[in-house]
């Protein structure tokens, strides 16, 4: 009996590591997978655009250019999320400087980044790219109500009368 129960649990780890080595192989092939480019909640701005191959290399080669830049900015919004998390108002302070003192250069080189994107589509493409754009700001508009500078946020409920 003994030789049956020890036979039987050598089995079964066999069969778990192989079915962990399994799943890791897999996770790990679709984390090498081919970049995809990141565009939030809204999806790629050139979405419903009929690129055609040649475009989409060029495209490709100029989001690749600026690559380093986004990664920077992504680095530096993602150390004041961590910091806001962790409560720690120093690394909080930190981060927003550091991000405060870089934004006018992202700004700038996000916009020759799309200007240069811009130049290689056609008229019909570049009405396409302006459509989406307005449509993502208007759904950041509705779901980011702006408020007037000095004035509290209106109540979601009116309040209760004595």
């Amino acid at each position: 009996m003994f030789r049956t129960t020890t036979a039987t649990m050598v089995a079964t780890v066999a069969a778990m590591i192989f079915g962990v080595a399994v799943s890791t192989t897999t996770l790990h092939a679709q984390s090498t997978a081919a970049p995809r480019h990141q565009h939030g909640m809204m999806g790629d701005p050139l979405q419903g655009v009929t690129l055609t191959p040649a475009q989409k290399v060029q495209i490709d080669s100029i989001r690749e250019h600026y690559k380093g830049t986004n990664d920077a900015m992504r680095t530096q919004y993602q150390a004041l999320r961590t910091a806001r998390q962790s409560n720690d108002s120093a690394a909080m302070s930190a981060a927003r400087t550091q991000i405060d003192a870089n934004r006018k250069t992202w700004r700038a080189q996000t916009a020759s980044e799309h200007k240069a994107i811009e130049a290689i589509l056609t008229p019909e493409q570049r009405a396409q790219l302006k459509k989406n754009r307005h449509a993502r700001a208007a759904h950041r508009k509705r779901a980011i109500p702006s408020q007037p500078q000095g004035q509290a946020p209106a109540p979601s409920q009116p309040a209760p009368t004595q």
